[in-house]
């Protein structure tokens, strides 16, 4: 084809050099050529636009049979050429300095062969053809690839712009400029620029596409998509660039760093921005592109106001807008655009805070709830009472049935009180205004809506009444019991139906009484229907309570109820105690049921478990004695009048209780450990007993076992003191010496001190599991242990995969980690000694959090497919379907009860629509109870399925659901 192709070009430029010979010179001159169907590329030869194809020479550009409707001109003012292809040419263009080249192309057109431009030339290339070839930029001259127009050679570099110094290379957007596949040590690059001795200042204008190619040698830049051959040294390159997809990058990082030119993505840009300020919960954000060809959206929230891995991508939230949901409350928002035209992505500027949701008000109570009313009664002001209602705004309703819907709304209340007689609250719905009732009404129900702050969720209350009728006592008084002196009393209460009459009395009784005594009666500030009043506890015995209150000629009087004094007891008794001699004691204490009335209280010690022939300890005096060694019990003695109809006296004695005083004495000896070198250790023993029972502790070690040659580490008076430990690695042994409570020299026993290097393998034996993977809610914990005596544990997190620098999170060789929230988290922990000192750093612990499979999800398991229906958390399983066998070669499929994926649990709850259509499956086993006649509906239609095993107790029920015309064909069922 292609020697067919040089033979037709030669004719054909035969025939144009014939005609151009008679052709006679004018300013501009076109040519044109006839069209026809045959679009077989045409050989153009060697082409120079230098002048001398001026007037009919400019048919030079063809030759012989030139069928592709092509045509030219030549502007001899401008010195510029202009081809319009309308079909595949080859052939090699020299553009000659001071000239211009321009070639329009459409999409049937490919250009194959060099084009390259002298100091000064110009080549404009417009439309949406194909250049196979690479493109020479001239030292000043300029390069324009514009529309849609691609630039691919099969080899080395698409526009090379090695000689440029003030002139240009740019390209539209929408073009692609893509390197080919070298073989040489030369690398490949799309557009590729040699650094020069001085300075480079012109001008690289990239908005389409910039991909490298394929690198096969030994050179260095290959691949890139701008790249400079040679170091930059101390030459500065100041190109510039309106941005574009540059892939691969430019080489080194030296070149790269010295140049005004960087990896880019989409030419385009995203801005987002907000239909409401501040943004709130219903906001529309809108996402606004510039300059992207092909665009679509992914929208992310964000926990603070930068772009990071932790941002997480809203599900759905693919549109150029997005109405902000209570999730996003106190989060940031921003919006990724990919542009399929141009390869590549840009994220727009982080929103301003989302304000956080404001609580959704919570009905609490009305007071009153229901009232009822007599003539010339007043109605009582009705509130309601809602939790969250900070700045809540508020419409009551009024209604003739109790109900929350279809009431009217009373236009003229906007508070939690509805205040029914204010003359200025009155409209057209009713008028409470009048001092009192003075006609009868069947009665009315009220309800309250109240909307939060930002408007963004409401609560509907319960129904107040208010009705007419003849007051009564609606909820009578409950009776109680009580310990004599009792302070937390609960009041007795009674509650009308309506308002309560005020001047009531609560009265009380004996059996042996002839007469009562009154107490207070309270009307509830918070509710007018409801009178308290609080029983008296200041004797033993059993009084009867009943209220009573007069209105007009009428006499209200509650039933009479019981309330029971009771003697105090003894609740809990003194505790058994064991002391050193010497030690300071802890007084004894008791308590009591009630609060006997002017009690005394006297203690005694004995030497037999007896509260009879005790010592007294004195007044007010309860602390055992630690002087001597022994057992001692004790018992308090507390006496008290019973001020009742006959006051008495009465005592009440606790059990004795035994307090035993020892020997001062050590009670925990040293004890072996391993530690390392030159960093503090802890150093301790313990004595028995309240105090220290010991001064001038002095520790010391030896390298032998029998002490000699001790060396001192230090002297104090404490229990347990840091001291380094030795500076070399080995076997040591350590003891204290003091002095005892009685003066004496003392020693502990002798403890060995294993020391080992800062680096050595014991000082973390266990290193947290480098990568865990959970989802979120569920369980991980990290562990981390230390074979040094007494280490302790400090975890960090961090930002990075690094275990420096981080944020002190928790204490304890096992850290829960927060599995709250789905992101990637890097945890480390800080090993200390028992002296405090760092002694080991743990490897990162990388924890993936997970959100679970979202509803949709399909995976395979075993005998089947499954989609997820509804999504598992960490304390509930989820639901998922059977959608089709894992095999449709498989004659036998069981449907488990259960299926595990990634260790998540999902019960099977039913099999999709013609689940089994395309599979040779004759045999179901169904294990599932879960199924539900829905749930399998059209399961099986179209499928060879002709038996269904069931569990035995679903026999019944399954031969229900699985019917023709429920599943969609005649199966068998029964038990498995």
């Amino acid at each position: 084809m292609v020697n067919t192709q040089t033979s037709i070009s030669k004719k054909v430029l035969a025939v144009v050099l014939a005609v151009a010979c008679m052709i006679a010179f004018t300013p501009a001159i076109a040519f044109t050529q006839s069209a026809n169907a045959d679009t077989a590329s045409v050989a153009i030869g060697t082409i120079n636009i230098d002048g001398s194809r001026e007037g009919s020479q400019v048919t030079k550009l063809v030759s012989g049979s030139d069928t592709t409707s092509s045509t030219g001109s030549y502007d001899p003012a401008t010195k510029t050429e202009t081809w319009n292809l309308a079909g595949p040419v080859t052939g090699t263009v020299t553009v000659d300095a001071g000239y211009s080249l321009v070639i329009n192309t459409t999409s049937s057109v490919t250009f194959t062969g060099d084009i390259t431009c002298a100091t000064t030339g110009n080549l404009t290339i417009n439309g949406a053809g194909k250049v196979v070839g690479k493109i020479t930029a001239g030292t000043t001259g300029k390069v324009a690839v514009n529309d849609t127009v691609t630039v691919a050679p099969t080899t080395g570099v698409a526009i090379d712009g090695s000689a440029i110094t003030t002139g240009s290379i740019s390209t539209a957007a929408g073009t692609t400029v893509n390197a080919g596949t070298v073989t040489d040590a030369n690398g490949a690059s799309a557009i590729l620029f040699p650094v020069k001795s001085s300075a480079i200042t012109g001008t690289l204008t990239v908005a389409g596409k910039v991909t490298g190619g394929d690198q096969n040698g030994s050179g260095t830049l290959g691949g890139y998509a701008v790249a400079f051959s040679s170091s930059v040294a101390s030459s500065a390159v100041n190109f510039t660039r309106t941005g574009a997809t540059m892939r691969g990058g430019m080489g080194d990082a030296a070149k790269q760093a010295a140049t005004n030119l960087t990896d880019a993505n989409i030419a385009g840009t995203v801005a987002v921005s907000a239909s409401t300020a501040p943004i709130k919960v219903g906001t529309v954000m809108t996402a606004t592109t510039t300059n992207v060809k092909s665009a679509s959206y992914q929208w992310y929230r964000s926990t603070d106001n930068t772009i990071d891995s932790t941002d997480k991508a809203i599900d759905t939230a693919t549109s150029s807008t997005y109405t902000v949901t209570k999730d996003d409350s106190a989060m940031y928002l921003f919006c990724e655009v990919t542009d399929a035209g141009l390869d590549g992505t840009a994220v727009s500027n982080v929103s301003t805070q989302v304000s956080a949701v404001v609580a959704a008000p919570t009905f609490t109570k009305f007071s009153p709830a229901t009232q009822t009313v007599e003539a010339g009664d007043v109605v009582t002001d009705i509130t309601a009472t809602f939790a969250n209602s900070t700045g809540a705004t508020y419409k009551w309703y009024v209604n003739t049935s109790k109900s929350t819907t279809g009431g009217t709304e009373i236009t003229a209340s906007n508070m939690a009180t509805y205040m029914i007689n204010d003359s200025n609250l009155t409209d057209n719905v009713l008028d409470f205004s009048s001092s009192a009732i003075t006609n009868l009404f069947p009665g009315y129900y009220f309800y309250c809506v109240a909307t939060n702050s930002d408007a963004s969720a409401t609560a509907t209350s319960d129904v107040a009444t208010v009705a007419y009728g003849a007051l009564a006592i609606a909820t009578q008084p409950t009776g109680a019991t009580y310990y004599m002196g009792d302070a937390a009393v609960k009041p007795l209460s009674v509650t009308f139906n309506g308002k309560a009459p005020a001047g009531g009395t609560w009265k009380y009784y004996t059996t042996d009484a002839k007469t009562t005594t009154d107490v207070a009666a309270v009307i509830d500030a918070n509710d007018a229907s409801k009178v308290t009043g609080t029983p008296v506890v200041t004797a033993t015995g059993t009084y009867h309570y009943y209220y009573t209150v007069t209105k007009g000629s009428t006499v209200y009087t509650s039933n009479t109820v019981d309330v029971v004094v009771k003697a105090p007891t003894i609740k809990t008794q003194p505790k058994t105690a064991e002391y050193a001699v010497g030690d300071t004691a802890d007084p004894l204490t008791y308590e009591l049921n009630g609060v006997p009335t002017s009690a005394s209280v006297a203690w005694y010690s004995n030497d037999v478990n007896s509260t009879k022939g005790g010592t007294a300890l004195g007044a007010g005096n309860a602390t055992p004695s630690t002087a001597a060694e022994g057992t001692m019990y004790y018992y308090a003695v507390i006496s008290y009048t019973d001020t009742g109809a006959t006051p008495t006296a009465q005592t009440l004695t606790t059990t004795p209780v035994a307090v035993k005083v020892v020997k001062a004495a050590i009670a925990k000896q040293p004890v072996d450990m391993t530690t390392v070198a030159g960093k503090d250790a802890e150093f301790s023993f313990e004595m028995n007993g309240v105090n220290e029972h010991r001064t001038d502790v002095t520790w010391k070690y030896s390298a032998n076992a029998d002490g000699t040659s001790p060396t001192t580490l230090g002297t104090n008076d404490s229990q347990s003191e840091n001291y380094a430990a030795p500076a070399d690695t080995g076997t040591y042994y350590y003891w204290a010496e003091y002095t005892d409570a009685a003066g004496n020299a003392a020693k502990t026993s002798v403890a060995k001190m294993t020391v080992v290097a800062a680096d050595d393998a014991s000082i973390i034996t266990t290193q947290p599991v480098e990568t865990k993977t959970v989802y979120v809610g569920q369980d991980a914990v990290l562990k981390c242990v230390s074979g040094m005596t007494g280490a302790e544990y400090d975890w960090n997190s961090n930002t990075t995969a690094v275990n420096v620098a981080g944020t002190y999170v928790s204490s304890g060789s096992n850290f829960a980690v927060p599995t709250d929230k789905a992101g990637t988290y890097y945890y480390y922990c800080n090993v200390y000694s028992s002296g405090g000192d760092l002694i080991g750093v743990s490897k990162v612990a990388t924890v993936t959090v997970k959100d679970y499979p979202a509803v949709g999800t399909k995976f395979t398991s075993g005998a089947a497919k499954y989609k997820v229906t509804v999504a598992a958390t960490a304390v509930a399983k989820g639901s998922v379907v059977v959608y089709a066998p894992a095999k449709n070669s498989s004659t036998k499929v069981t449907v488990p009860a259960t299926v595990t994926k990634s260790s998540v649990t999902y019960n099977v709850v039913g099999i999709a629509s013609k689940a089994f259509a395309k599979s040779k499956c004759k045999t179901l086993t169904i294990k599932s109870k879960m199924l539900t006649k829905a749930g399998v509906k059209n399961s099986l239609k179209g499928s060879k399925v002709t038996t269904v095993k069931v569990p035995s107790s679903k026999v019944k029920t399954y031969k229900k659901y699985f019917t023709k015309s429920n599943c969609g064909k005649k199966v068998t069922v029964k038990k498995y």
